[in-house]
């Protein structure tokens, strides 16, 4: 490809400062930069980005620190669709880029047509796509801006709190999950939403994925609909979330929440799951 064509000796000085072999400065390269594609066969990467990199020694967001897509992270709050951030894959049929409006604002068309999301496959028989964030910059970038106007953390606490999550989560530490949950919603921004439970579903799911947890939202089965699933190489966490305006109506919301679940047949096998409920609906 281009990079070992013309910037050999660039990444071979790169891979010796990241303490990484050329194979993995190569690949983490791609996975930091590569996957713009307009019909899902080829890919290219931002070239303003790797050349920073190769500048810099350093693997950031060099592209977004240009501008923040300020414009877009409105919509998304104004819109309450977060749909082209937590979604892992989206399916859309040939002719979805063109059905943008003023009149009717669509977040997956405007996200693909400002270039943060791409086509990663196309499906010719079925005339469809499946649209993807492009790469980790990308990625890291549009969570760190959400994240934002969510919570009122520092950047640095809240670091440190995404770790804690995702290591608590990782050893089914329930009760330490819980009570850095509890610090990012006790310092959630004021929000429009915040009266409804749709916020917290979104809350919950931007700092999963914040946190690097592997979560899939409204996931599909022939059971029924999870609200979210959490996955480890060696667990996997049903998340049904219910609102509760007051302290007094957890416990029912909880319940229901749990029962849902029994209903469906999903296996739950520790009883602290229910606390992560209560915490999701704690104001």
């Amino acid at each position: 490809m281009e990079l070992e064509l013309s910037f050999a000796q660039h990444i071979e000085v790169l891979a010796s400062d990241l303490e990484q072999t050329k194979s993995e400065t190569y690949q983490e390269i791609k996975r930091w930069y590569n996957g713009y594609s307009w019909d899902g066969e080829t890919f290219v990467y931002n070239p303003f980005s790797v050349l920073q990199l190769l500048e810099m020694k350093k693997f950031s967001a060099h592209w977004f620190a240009t501008g923040t897509p300020t414009f877009l992270i409105k919509l998304l709050n104004k819109f309450n669709d977060f749909t082209p951030v937590l979604e892992n894959k989206i399916t859309e049929y040939e002719g979805f880029e063109n059905t943008q409006s003023l009149e009717n604002m669509q977040m997956v068309p405007l996200f693909f047509q400002t270039g943060y999301l791409t086509i990663k496959k196309y499906f010719p028989k079925e005339g469809k796509y499946e649209l993807q964030i492009p790469n980790e910059e990308v990625r890291v970038s549009l969570l760190n801006s959400i994240i934002k106007t969510f919570v009122t953390l520092q950047e640095k606490d809240l670091r440190i709190v995404s770790q804690k999550i995702y290591t608590a989560f990782s050893e089914h530490d329930l009760v330490t999950a819980i009570e850095y949950l509890k610090t990012v919603y006790s310092n959630a921004s004021y929000h429009d939403g915040i009266y409804n439970e749709g916020y917290y579903h979104n809350l919950f799911e931007i700092i999963a994925k914040f946190s690097g947890i592997d979560i899939v939202i409204e996931s599909r089965t022939d059971l029924g609909r999870a609200d979210s699933i959490l996955r480890f190489s060696d667990k996997t966490y049903v998340i049904e979330m219910k609102y509760s305006p007051t302290i007094e109506g957890l416990t029912a919301a909880s319940e229901e929440a749990m029962q849902q679940i029994k209903e469906k047949k999903r296996n739950m096998r520790n009883p602290g799951f229910i606390r992560v409920k209560k915490c999701i609906c704690w104001r």
